[in-house]
């Protein structure tokens, strides 16, 4: 529990603040009510309801979209409700022309604090709404949809405000009696040199709203900008020492394994992750490592249990906690282990574009509907079926996702080998295409130990493929232990060196904000 809170204590806090608000406005106009002995300002507390409507609506629509099974199905219901009732959010800033009506009853000052307080939350309760519902559309339909879908919203909801403050109509009017509406936009569209206010007030609402709307979104780019120098810092720092973290010399305590990094580890910010950061932070201090990557699970497919669980902001602020704390001990790196990028293109730049990753895993667990790990899909077909629709899969992704490193490149071998065994050499021609494509594309290849904790005690590549890609002249290799817990970082990766070095490899890849650097090892 307290670890789902950590994962969105953000969107939490930014809830609480909005609460706040409204209950300090509510208390303000009470209080007003009961100075003035009138119920002047008594519709502002009925307008702020109006503007919760749409936050409630898109907030669902936000946590449902998480869902590929219900995003079609609930999200459009919820969306519509949100267009209908968003105008109610900024409507509130339309209120200010009650100060040439009511400035008998109360000090002026006051009702001028009292409506901001209105106006200011019923604006970012829209902000926050719109935001919601132009992350959905980005994520499902592309960047410059988002933005298209935000301005029309924006036009649709100045003219929604006009009609609601100067035609009296409201929301719900949509529901009821839709035709007096058209037939007024209708009049508006027909006549519009007889209609200039409508015009204007829609321009210029527009124009405010999107302004304070721009403004929070440059602000949020600012504070993303302090995060990516944050790790141009971490980066600055890791290139003076790294060189001598590579055995003969280290700058940090006396080193117990020759292992250089561990760059594949989940916590529990990744929904199989069973240890916190700090744990296994701890244990690669133990055993001496001297540089770690985190690369939390990224999935968004129709067929996860859990899509969405990680939660980068929160993610970012441990890790550079972490940073700052071992940073005499540990260089820590910030990956991501994204599954199907080529299948997700729009989700996968969601989380690349505002996040400052020094690499991108690229992996495949669904072929289809078929996950990598269950033991009846590979007893329902051959391991023909099985390793050669899998691999045509991972061709696809290696063709064009944006990725730095090929994640455990044979992994159904870790469920299939028990099951019908697993001679890589059948499928020679096919994985060797797939090596040139890595190296075409400059991209890393993971030499993954997770499989030699398990059944199949197989390391990822076979070592096979590791002589292949040797022969054809790859070089850019990394090491990960694919640790879920503690006990398992740097586990067996002593055995994944000795495969390494018999393949004829004498770097690793080690990067830094998704640029590779060949070190010896």
């Amino acid at each position: 529990m307290a670890q789902a809170l950590s994962r969105h204590k953000y969107k939490l806090l930014v809830f609480s603040l909005l609460l706040a608000a409204s209950i300090i406005s509510v208390l303000l106009a009470r209080a007003r009510i009961a100075y003035s002995n009138t119920n002047d300002y008594a519709v502002l507390i009925w307008n702020l309801g109006l503007a919760w409507i749409p936050f409630i609506f898109a907030s669902i629509a936000y946590v449902v979209s998480w869902s590929r099974k219900l995003l079609y199905l609930v999200v459009p219901v919820c969306a519509f409700i949100w267009l209908v009732f968003f105008p109610n959010a900024p409507y509130i800033l339309t209120d200010f022309q009650h100060l040439s009506t009511n400035v008998n009853n109360a000090p002026v000052w006051f009702d001028v604090l009292l409506l901001l307080w209105f106006a200011w939350t019923g604006l970012l309760l829209g902000v926050v709404s719109l935001h919601f519902m132009q992350e959905i559309v980005t994520s499902t339909f592309g960047r410059a949809t988002g933005w298209v879908f935000t301005i029309l919203v924006t036009i649709l909801s100045s003219l929604g405000i006009f009609l609601g403050r100067f035609y009296r109509w409201n929301s719900w009017d949509i529901f009821g009696d839709p035709l007096p509406i058209v037939h007024d936009i209708y009049g508006w569209l027909r006549h519009p040199f007889s209609n200039l206010r409508v015009y204007g007030f829609t321009l210029l609402f527009t124009l405010l709203f999107l302004f304070v709307y721009l403004a929070f979104h440059a602000f949020g780019r600012v504070m993303q900008e302090r995060q990516f120098q944050e790790a141009d810092n971490q980066w600055t720092l890791d290139r003076t020492i790294s060189r001598p973290l590579i055995p003969g010399g280290c700058g940090f305590k006396k080193r117990i394994s020759m292992i250089p990094l561990d760059y594949h580890m989940h916590t529990t910010f990744s929904e199989d992750g069973a240890d916190s950061m700090e744990a296994m932070c701890q244990r690669a201090i133990e055993l001496g490592v001297p540089e770690i990557g985190f690369s939390e699970h990224w999935d968004v497919g129709p067929y996860e249990k859990n899509p969405r669980f990680f939660q980068p902001e929160s993610w970012f602020t441990e890790l550079n906690r972490l940073r700052d704390l071992l940073a005499d001990q540990l260089i820590i790196r910030a990956g991501i282990e994204v599954a199907e990028p080529h299948l997700y293109p729009n989700e996968t730049a969601e989380i690349l574009t505002h996040n400052p990753f020094d690499y991108v895993f690229g992996s495949v667990h669904f072929v289809g509907r078929n996950f990598v790990f269950d033991e009846a899909n590979f007893r329902a077909q051959s391991a023909d079926d099985v390793y050669k629709s899998y691999l045509t899969e991972l061709e696809s992704m290696i063709k064009t996702a944006d990725i730095d490193i090929v994640a455990h490149f044979d992994i159904p071998a870790r469920t299939g080998k028990p099951i019908f065994g697993y001679d890589p050499a059948r499928y020679e021609t096919q994985i060797r295409s797939i090596l040139g494509m890595i190296i075409k594309r400059n991209l890393a290849l993971e030499v993954n130990a997770g499989g030699l904790r398990k059944a199949s005690k197989n390391l990822m590549p076979d070592p096979l493929i590791l002589k292949w890609y040797a022969g054809m002249g790859g070089e850019r290799l990394t090491l990960g232990s694919d640790a879920h817990a503690a006990d398992q970082v740097g586990l067996h990766l002593d055995t994944a060196l000795e495969a390494f070095r018999a393949a004829g490899f004498s770097h690793l890849t080690q990067f830094m904000r998704r640029k590779g650097y060949q070190i010896p090892i």
